[in-house]
């Protein structure tokens, strides 16, 4: 891949979708966009022992990325790719907000926050002049910034890590950039193998046809059931149970107490979103107003669990085997 030049030509409709609901004006905008996008100086290729050979994947959408050399100004757009960055051996130069209140990793003093993982500054993200970004295809901002970095020739690649399988997608791709082999068996192979041990020992003591769960986000003001389509879903239907979504979709959209008093789901389980006490407080409030909820055998018997954040919200990477190992320990009781 060619050095970066000026990034010209950047459309008006990209600039705008991509300040949706910001007071930028659009001049404004492009004077930084052109000024973050100047060219570069000597190739990076150039300098002794760097790798020479073009460096080739293929993400998540199917996108083939080819890098010219090693990323060193790596910027990632959620905190569960930049503590996968680390892993991999890599280093940042930046990454958003929710990364500075991950507790399984600290970041150097050095690296500029971005924005959030919902809301990226795009102009932050030019102006530090990355060699790679790491998106998710889960957030629609990240997908609108590709057009914007292709026209500024910023190599990007985005991931979908549902899955510890996905985890492992994206942990060789990664370390095939930083040369680190190594660590992916370190933190990819070794993590796999324990899920596939905790997965083959797993005896759920249930004497019950009935092996649904309720899987249930709390936020500060409200609570929505989640699907079968996250990490959370997938780790409790490898282990035998199935989502009560699956049996009344329309839980999705309205928490329906009358469905799952008649269902009586076996568990439930609360994943905690933005604050942890203030999650904790609206499920608190949920079990002392509503006493359809306060009585279900899964609450009355111990078997509704809030789960932590570090396991359940933010992708576990290399600790994906204490996942399966918390849950497992949560049905075997």
């Amino acid at each position: 891949m060619a050095d970066k030049g000026t990034c010209r030509g950047v459309p008006t409709g990209i600039l705008f979708a991509l300040e949706t609901g910001k007071t930028v004006l659009l001049l404004s905008l492009c004077i930084l966009l052109l000024a973050g996008c100047k060219e570069r100086g000597s190739h990076p290729d150039q300098i002794a022992g760097k790798q020479t050979d073009p460096l080739r994947f293929t993400d998540s959408l199917g996108r083939e990325v080819t890098l010219t050399h090693r990323p060193e100004r790596v910027i990632a757009l959620s905190a569960s790719f930049a503590e996968t960055w680390l892993l991999s051996g890599g280093s940042l130069v930046g990454t958003t907000s929710d990364s500075h209140t991950r507790k399984t990793f600290t970041l150097s003093e050095d690296v500029r926050t971005i924005g959030t993982i919902k809301d990226p500054n795009s102009e932050a993200i030019i102006a530090l002049e990355p060699d790679l970004v790491l998106l998710t295809t889960e957030i629609p901002s990240h997908l609108a910034l590709s057009p914007l970095l292709t026209e500024c020739r910023i190599p990007h690649a985005y991931f979908h890590v549902e899955r510890v399988e996905d985890y492992l997608f994206m942990l060789q791709a990664c370390t095939t950039l930083t040369g680190r082999k190594d660590l992916y068996q370190t933190n990819g192979l070794d993590t796999l193998k324990g899920v596939e041990r905790i997965l083959a020992n797993h005896k759920d003591p249930a004497q019950t046809n009935n092996r649904t769960y309720l899987l249930l986000r709390s936020y500060s003001t409200k609570i929505r059931a989640k699907g079968g389509d996250n990490m959370v879903s997938t780790m409790l239907d490898e282990l035998g149970y199935t989502n009560l979504t699956d049996l009344h979709p329309s839980l999705l959209e309205e928490l329906s107490m009358e469905s799952i008093v008649w269902e009586e789901p076996s568990y439930i389980f609360v994943i905690p979103m933005g604050d942890e006490q203030a999650a904790q407080a609206t499920m608190d409030h949920l079990l002392a107003t509503n006493k359809a909820f306060a009585a279900l055998k899964a609450v009355k018997g111990g078997r509704y669990h809030l789960l932590p954040k570090n396991l359940f919200h933010y992708k576990p990477n290399n600790r994906w085997g204490e996942s399966y190992a918390y849950l497992a320990k949560l049905l075997a009781r």
